[in-house]
C-alpha cells in the first residue's frame, strides 16, 4: 500500500503482484496493479532486476500509459528483453501524473518476484518463489560471513573485522565480492597538501594563501579523488597487523582489476581493524615510507648539473622518458616478484636498443664470458653453447655497459652467486616464473626443477634470501638497473 500526500492531498493507494509468479521460458507474465486511485491518465514506469547467485542487477525497464481510477490495471512484462531462466524482482514503479511524479520501491509494495523456469518444469506458487529467494539470500550471506584469511579452527587465529580505504577510483554501486563488499564513499580532500603549501609560504615569504582559497582547494580534491571502502566482516588472522595485511593484499588484487575496468589507479591508503572479541578498533594507515637515499650532497647524487642534463635528455627523447617511467614504477611496486618483473623488463627494453643481433649471437655460436672471450663449459672441456634468448641479450648488454667501468661492486659480500651470468640467470628466472606461472613457486618441481641448472640456481638464491631475511638479489637488480639507466642518460 502506498499513500501519496504530496500533491493536493491526493491519495494514491495500490497493490502490486506478478501474475502468474512463475512462468516457463518464453511465456508472458503481467504486472497487476490494483486500486490505482488516480484521476485521468498516468504514465507507469517499471524497473525489473535479476536476482542472481551473487548479486542483484538491473535487467529491464519499460513504461505504459494507464487511465484511472481502475480496480485493476495489467501491464505486460516487456518482451523486448529476453528474460532467461532465472529469478526476477520488481525494483521500482514510477507513477507520473500531470503535475507530479512519485517513485515507489520494495518498501512501498513489498517483495514482488517473477520466476522464469525451464520449459516443461513444474510451476511454483508465490510463496514457493519467495522461499527460493530466501534460500538464495541465505547462501549469499553464508558466503559473505564465511570468513577470509586463515582457515576456521586454525590454532592461534583471532577474528577481526576490517575496513580498507581506497582512493583514486570512482564506484557508484555497493557490491559484494565473496567474503567482502565494496562501498562507494566520499572523496579524499587534499588538506595535508594545502597545509604544506601554507607552511612553506609562512616560512619562505610574507604571504599566505587566503583561508577561503585554501578551503576551496582542499575540498576540490574530494571530487577529483573519489574513494571507496572494502569491508571484510570476518578476517581470521594471527594479529591486528596480520588481519590488515591480508585484507590489504586482497584489495590490491581488486585494485588491479579496477585499474582495467575503471581506467583508474586505485590505491589502498588506510585500514580500520576491529577486534571482534574486545570490540576495540585499531587504525592502520598504509602510507608509503620513504625508502630512497637518506644521504645528501654531491656524493649522494644531489647534483644540479646532472639533474639538468638528465632532464634535458629525457625531455628530448621519449625513449629515455619511458625508461625513467619504467624504473620509477618498479621502485613504487611493493610486491617483490612484480618488482623483479618490472626491473628485468626495463633491462630488456634497454638491451633491445643497444645489442645487435650479431652481438647477441646465433644458436651454435659460443657464449662470451664477462671479458668478451668464448666461455668454456663448466667441465672445462670445450666451449659453452646455448640457444639465443632474451636472458643472453641482457647479459650481453650488461657486459657492454658495465664491464668497462672498472668498478668493484663487491656483490660477493652480499650474495653467494655474485657472478654476472649467475645474477642474470636468477633475475631472468624470476621474470619467467612471473610471466608464465604468475609468481615464484619454489616447491613445484614442474616450475622449479632442481635438475635444471638455472632453475636450481634461482631456488638456491631464494633459500639464501629466506635465511637472510632480505632479498639482496632484488636489491642488486635495482642497483644494476639504476647504473644502466644512468649510463643511458649520460
Amino acid at each position: 500500500m502506498y499513500v501519496d500526500s504530496a500533491a493536493k492531498g491526493e491519495v494514491v493507494a495500490l497493490r502490486v503482484a506478478f501474475d502468474p509468479p512463475s512462468i516457463e521460458s518464453g511465456a508472458l507474465a503481467e504486472l497487476v496493479i490494483s486500486d490505482l486511485a488516480v484521476e485521468g491518465g498516468a504514465q507507469v514506469g517499471v524497473q525489473l532486476a535479476e536476482v542472481m547467485a551473487h548479486e542483484t542487477e538491473w535487467k529491464a525497464s519499460w513504461g505504459q500509459e494507464v487511465v484511472g481510477p481502475a480496480a485493476e490495471i495489467r501491464i505486460a512484462v516487456t518482451d523486448r528483453v529476453d528474460l532467461g531462466v532465472g529469478l526476477y524482482g520488481l525494483a521500482s514503479l514510477s507513477i507520473r501524473l500531470p503535475d507530479t511524479q512519485r517513485t515507489l520501491t520494495e518498501t512501498d509494495f513489498g517483495l514482488q518476484l517473477l520466476e522464469v523456469r525451464e520449459v516443461g518444469t513444474d510451476t511454483h506458487t508465490h510463496d514457493e518463489v519467495v522461499t527460493r529467494f530466501g534460500k538464495l539470500m541465505e547462501s549469499r550471506e553464508a558466503e559473505f560471513m564465511a570468513g577470509f584469511g586463515l582457515p576456521e579452527g586454525t590454532g592461534g587465529a583471532n577474528e577481526y573485522g576490517v575496513l580498507i580505504f581506497v582512493k583514486n577510483c570512482k564506484l557508484t554501486k555497493h557490491m559484494r565480492l565473496g567474503q567482502y563488499e565494496v562501498i562507494p564513499f566520499g572523496g579524499l580532500a587534499v588538506s595535508d597538501e594545502v597545509d604544506l603549501i601554507q607552511e612553506y609560504l609562512k616560512a619562505q615569504t610574507t604571504e599566505s594563501m587566503p583561508a577561503e582559497i585554501a578551503e576551496r582547494l582542499a575540498e576540490k580534491g574530494k571530487s577529483e579523488q573519489p574513494s571507496f571502502v572494502a569491508h571484510f566482516p570476518l578476517v581470521r588472522a594471527e594479529s591486528v597487523a596480520d588481519a590488515a595485511t591480508r585484507a590489504d593484499a586482497e584489495v590490491r588484487v581488486l585494485c588491479g582489476v579496477l585499474s582495467l575496468t575503471r581506467r583508474a589507479y586505485p590505491s589502498p591508503f588506510a585500514a580500520l581493524v576491529l577486534d571482534l572479541k574486545t570490540k576495540v578498533w585499531n587504525p592502520w594507515v598504509n602510507t608509503r615510507n620513504y625508502t630512497g637515499n637518506m644521504f645528501g650532497g654531491l656524493v649522494a647524487g644531489e647534483d644540479a648539473e646532472t639533474f639538468r642534463k638528465y632532464a634535458g635528455r629525457a625531455r628530448s627523447d621519449e625513449r629515455l622518458a619511458l625508461y625513467l617511467n619504467l624504473y620509477r614504477s618498479a621502485l613504487e611496486d611493493v610486491e617483490p616478484e612484480f618488482k623483479y618483473f618490472r626491473l628485468w623488463s626495463l633491462l630488456e627494453v634497454m638491451a633491445a636498443q643497444r645489442v645487435t643481433k650479431a652481438e647477441w649471437r646465433k644458436k651454435g655460436d659460443p657464449l662470451l664470458d664477462w671479458a668478451g672471450n668464448p666461455a668454456p663449459k663448466a667441465s672445462g672441456k670445450g666451449l659453452r653453447h646455448d640457444v639465443r634468448y632474451n636472458g643472453e641479450m641482457v647479459y650481453e648488454y650488461l657486459r657492454q655497459t658495465i664491464s668497462s667501468w672498472n668498478v668493484d661492486f663487491n656483490y660477493a659480500s652480499q650474495v653467494q652467486q655474485s657472478d654476472w651470468r649467475q645474477l642474470a640467470d636468477i633475475w631472468y628466472q624470476h621474470r619467467n616464473c612471473m610471466a608464465h606461472a604468475g609468481g615464484c613457486f619454489p616447491h613445484d618441481p614442474s616450475l622449479c626443477d632442481p635438475n635444471v641448472p638455472k632453475q636450481a640456481g634461482c631456488r638456491a638464491a631464494r633459500d639464501e634470501t629466506v635465511q637472510a631475511g632480505i632479498d639482496h638479489y632484488l636489491s642488486i637488480l635495482a642497483d644494476t638497473a639504476s647504473h644502466c639507466l644512468s649510463s643511458e642518460l649520460a
